[in-house]
C-alpha cells in the first residue's frame, strides 16, 4: 500500500434486509436515532411502523420511578420527581418535562399524562410529545381517581385510555371506568360491579389488559369467609370488550392469604404478593388466566422488611435475576433470586407528602401512530431458571 493512501475495507455488496432489521432492533434507541442519518435505507427501516415497536433485546428495558404529591385527602396523582435504575441498580437521572402533570399509564415506550383538559403522549427516548386527547369534564363528585391505565387494542389498531373513578352517593359510591381510544373524541362509561381498592394507582398491564385489586360490595361476601379477612379479588379490565372480569387467585393456605399486598408484572407475567406465615410470598401467574399456573417465586421473612404489614409491589426483573420492588410506597428493594438476599437500593431523597411507585419501561421509537406488529410470545426461560432455583431452596 502506497504511503498517504487509506486502505479500503471490503464490504459485502448485499446484506439481507431482515438481517439488518434483526441487528438494528437490538440496539438502544439513542443509537438508532443516530443511525437514521447514515443512509436512506436505514432511515426508512428505523422509521417504519413495524420496526418502531420491535423490542428483541433487553438492553431497552429498565424500571422507572415517580414520586407523586399527595393532597390533604390523599388523592393527589401529580408527578413531582422522576428517576430510573440502571443494570447495576444505581440511580439514573430521568428528565421529565411533565412534572406536575397526572401520570395515566405507559405502553410501548410511550407515557401518558393528563393536565387540565388535555391528555399528552410522550416518548422519553426520542423526546417526542403531542396532545392526543381531551379529558372528559368529570363534574362534581367525580374527582377521586382510583386507578388508570394505557394499553393497545389490536382489535381496532389503536391505543386506549382507561380511567377508573368513583362517584359518591348517599347510600353507596358507584365506580365507573371511562374508556376512550386516542383516535376517538368520545368516552364510554362502564359500570364496575365491585368495590375497587385504591392501591397502586396505575394498573399493571398484562396481555393488553389492566389489573387492579377489588373486593365484593357490602352484603355480597361469601358465607364461608373468615370474618376478619376481607376477600380481596384480582379484577381485570378487558380492553377489547370493555368489561370487568375476575382472574382466579391461588388457594390460600390460611385466611390471611385472602389479602393481596401488591400486584405487578415480571417478564410479562402477572405477579401478586400475599402474606405468608412468617413473611411475604411473591407468586407469578405462569399461564395467563389459569389458576393452577400460580407459582411461588420466593418468600421474604418479615424481619427483613421495614414495613411488613404494608404494600410490596413487584416492578421489574433485572438481567442479573434481581426482583425490584417498592415497599410501602416509600422504599425500593431488590431481591436476588440466586443468593436469596434482600438488598436496599439507594434512591433519590423522599419528598414530603409523597408516594413512590414504579413500573417497567421499554425504550422505543414509537410515536403512537404506528400499526403494532403481531404480539410475540415472550420467552420466559430466564424466569423458569429462577423458579428452579427457588424450588431447590425449599428442598
Amino acid at each position: 500500500m502506497r504511503k498517504g493512501k487509506r486502505s479500503r475495507v471490503a464490504r459485502p455488496e448485499h446484506i439481507p434486509e431482515d438481517i439488518i432489521v434483526e441487528i438494528l432492533s437490538r440496539l438502544p434507541v439513542k443509537t438508532l436515532m443516530k443511525f437514521k442519518i447514515i443512509c436512506n435505507q436505514w432511515k426508512s427501516l428505523i422509521s417504519h411502523k413495524i420496526f418502531s415497536l420491535r423490542n428483541d433485546g433487553r438492553c431497552r428495558e429498565k424500571p422507572l420511578f415517580f414520586f407523586r404529591r399527595l393532597n390533604k385527602d390523599l388523592t393527589g396523582t401529580k408527578v413531582s420527581t422522576s428517576w430510573s435504575l440502571n443494570s447495576d441498580l444505581h440511580v439514573e437521572e430521568f428528565d421529565n418535562p411533565f412534572s406536575g402533570y397526572e401520570f395515566l399509564g405507559s405502553c410501548d415506550g410511550l407515557l401518558l399524562f393528563g393536565y387540565g383538559k388535555n391528555i399528552f403522549l410522550w416518548n422519553p427516548s426520542t423526546r417526542y410529545s403531542r396532545a392526543v386527547h381531551h379529558l372528559l369534564s368529570l363534574g362534581h363528585g367525580y374527582r377521586r381517581v382510583l386507578a388508570s391505565g394505557f394499553c393497545y387494542d389490536d382489535s381496532v389498531d389503536d391505543y386506549k385510555v382507561v380511567i377508573i373513578i368513583s362517584q359518591p352517593r348517599k347510600s353507596e359510591r358507584t365506580i365507573y371506568a371511562f374508556v376512550s381510544h386516542l383516535k376517538s373524541i368520545t368516552w364510554t362509561k362502564v359500570i364496575c360491579p365491585y368495590e375497587v381498592l385504591r392501591t397502586d394507582w396505575v394498573a399493571p398491564l398484562v396481555r393488553g389488559n389492566l389489573h387492579i385489586l377489588a373486593q365484593e360490595k357490602e352484603g355480597k361476601n361469601g358465607g364461608n369467609q373468615h370474618p376478619n379477612a376481607p376477600q380481596q379479588l384480582i379484577l381485570c379490565f378487558d380492553t377489547k370488550r370493555d368489561e370487568f372480569k375476575l382472574l382466579p387467585k391461588p388457594d390460600p393456605k390460611h385466611y390471611e392469604q385472602n389479602l393481596v399486598h401488591g400486584l405487578g408484572v415480571i417478564e410479562g407475567c402477572l405477579c401478586m404478593v400475599r402474606p405468608d406465615k412468617y413473611g411475604r410470598e411473591l407468586l407469578t401467574m405462569r399461564e395467563y388466566g389459569v389458576k393452577e399456573s400460580w407459582t411461588i417465586l420466593f418468600t421474604i421473612v418479615n424481619s427483613h422488611l421495614n414495613a411488613p404489614r404494608y404494600s410490596l409491589v413487584p416492578v421489574f426483573l433485572t438481567n442479573k435475576g434481581e426482583v425490584v420492588m417498592v415497599e410501602n410506597h416509600q422504599k425500593v428493594l431488590a431481591y436476588d433470586l440466586k443468593s436469596r438476599n434482600l438488598l436496599d437500593v439507594r434512591q433519590q431523597k423522599y419528598p414530603e407528602s409523597s408516594q413512590l411507585f414504579g413500573f417497567p419501561y421499554v425504550e422505543s421509537v414509537a410515536d403512537g401512530n404506528q400499526e403494532r406488529p403481531p404480539r410475540r410470545k415472550r420467552n420466559n426461560d430466564r424466569l423458569d431458571d429462577f423458579i428452579y432455583f427457588s424450588y431447590l431452596d425449599h428442598l
